[in-house]
């Protein structure tokens, strides 16, 4: 101890390199210490004609705007969606055969308001005796699922805590009744247009195969980022589950609060404009009809006959323009987990285009260039932000996990020390640390710059990292040709 005291330590505490020089950029990156948040953590800004669909979506919008605390504008269009996609289930096609079953996960902080949306939906579908599309709220096996669906074969299913119950029925250790859930979900997707035929049991007397003409399911869950990235593995880029759904990431994780939130009360217009939805394409029957009710058909003879909606020529131009855009950045990501998902940006793209354009007129409606802009806009935006933030949060080993956390932490607090990286949540020894870390650095990934004056008081301090402003980063369609 005398001699320690003798001969005081005057270097840095952190392990690691340490910089002698200053950095070439030092005086720019000087600049970033001012802001602790940097752009690469924010959620992508959600443009403002997104917001602007018009029509029953955005009565739904403003219905859930005007009474929510926390008002989600964004996180309620995908609930919205979700709602109407399942009212003009089995009633409404494209002239390639889509339908409008679609998956949504609305991915906000808890406590930012994503949960009013669905209760306005769930509000707004039993006061317009529409309660029959509503599937439970929660799914204990997926043949509970198929049961729902045979007794109504449109159902919007809105499961709350979205990333724990992904949790429950993915991975190797879910049980088979809950792996089923997600198994026919996936399937279900993509049998809209046709017959799904169900599982074969040995006993048919107990457990008959289910087989359901052109069934329409639309899921919306609501989940925080962290449970939402944990419960999905790296296989789900590569598998195409992560493909089939719209995520919407709220830009404003807790929004201010709106001092004149009243009851959930929609008015009688919106309601008469769903039920329009579910009577389908036509004009309105005369008073006194029977009220629009679904039935499971169990022959070809009585299978629907979805009413085929027109594109107009500016639109078919603009479409085919947007799908050149999007085969270009195909060919790009080809051979790359983002290949799922980019390869589904023109089918979402159209399915939005026509939910729009049903509910702007559900008697007559028609695929304009503005609603086929908005469903691009909007299929875009969520797939820049799905595979930017898959990037950051999927991870196929232990040690890409990390080198996540460590961007993620790098990005909304740098530029930062190690000591700090250590505290904000990667907790690991010295050595493993400094893996990370280098491995950042050499790939170009995280820039490391020279400690700040050091003013006499404490620990000399280390050299801290900061996030290559674009890193882990992915072009838009319009760019993708072009780089």
């Amino acid at each position: 101890m005398a001699k320690a005291e003798a001969t005081p330590r005057h270097g840095s505490d952190e392990p690691g390199p340490q910089t002698e020089a200053a950095h070439p950029a030092a005086p720019f990156l000087a600049t970033l210490y001012a802001s602790r948040a940097q752009q690469q953590a924010k959620p992508l800004p959600v443009p403002a004609s997104i917001l602007q669909p018009g029509g029953v979506l955005q009565m739904l919008v403003e219905e859930c705007v005007r009474t929510a605390l926390r008002p989600q504008p964004f996180l309620a269009l995908g609930a919205a969606i979700c709602a109407v996609g399942a009212l003009a289930g089995r009633r409404y096609r494209t002239r390639t055969d889509l339908r409008t079953n679609v998956y949504v996960a609305a991915v906000a902080e808890s406590g930012g308001g994503k949960d009013h949306a669905p209760e306005v939906i769930r509000r707004c579908f039993d006061l317009a005796g529409l309660e029959r599309y509503l599937g439970g709220e929660n799914l204990a096996s997926g043949r509970g699922l198929l049961s729902a669906l045979e007794q109504h074969p449109a159902r919007l299913f809105q499961i709350d805590e979205f990333g724990l119950f992904l949790g429950t029925v993915t991975g190797g250790r879910a049980p088979s009744h809950k792996a089923d859930i997600w198994s026919e979900l996936m399937k279900l997707y993509s049998r809209a247009k046709g017959i799904y035929r169900g599982t074969e049991y040995a006993d048919k007397k107990i457990a008959p195969r289910i087989d359901i003409h052109q069934p329409c399911v639309c899921f919306h869950g609501t989940t925080t980022p962290s449970t939402f990235w944990k419960a999905l593995e790296g296989g789900a880029m590569l598998d195409g589950s992560l493909a089939r759904f719209l995520v919407f990431v709220t830009d404003v994780d807790r929004p201010e609060r709106n001092r004149v939130a009243g009851i959930i009360a929609p008015p009688p217009a919106l309601l008469e404009a769903l039920k329009a939805i579910a009577r389908g394409q036509g004009d309105p029957p005369p008073p006194g009809n029977l009220p629009d009710v679904h039935v499971a058909p169990m022959t070809a003879i009585d299978e629907p006959t979805p009413y085929t909606v027109p594109m107009t020529a500016a639109a078919e131009a603009l479409h085919d323009r947007k799908l050149a855009e999007e085969d270009a950045w195909a060919r790009k990501v080809a051979g790359t987990p983002q290949a799922a998902i980019v390869n589904r940006l023109g089918e979402n793209a159209n399915k939005l285009a026509l939910i729009c354009a049903i509910s702007r007129n559900p008697a007559h409606p028609q695929i304009t260039e503005a609603e086929l802009a908005w469903g691009w806009a909007l299929a875009e935006h969520c797939t820049r932000t799905v595979l930017r933030d898959a990037q950051r949060f999927l991870a196929d080993s232990e040690f890409e996990k990390r080198l996540n956390k460590a961007i993620d932490i790098i990005g909304k607090h740098g530029p930062c020390s190690r000591r700090e990286i250590f505290h904000k949540g990667l907790k690991l020894v010295a050595r493993e640390l400094s893996e990370v870390i280098d491995a950042l650095v050499s790939n170009g990934l995280v820039i490391e710059t020279p400690p700040p004056p050091y003013n006499g008081a404490g620990r000399p301090p280390g050299p801290r990292y900061v996030l290559i402003q674009g890193a882990g980063d992915l072009p838009s369609v319009e760019a993708a040709d072009d780089e």
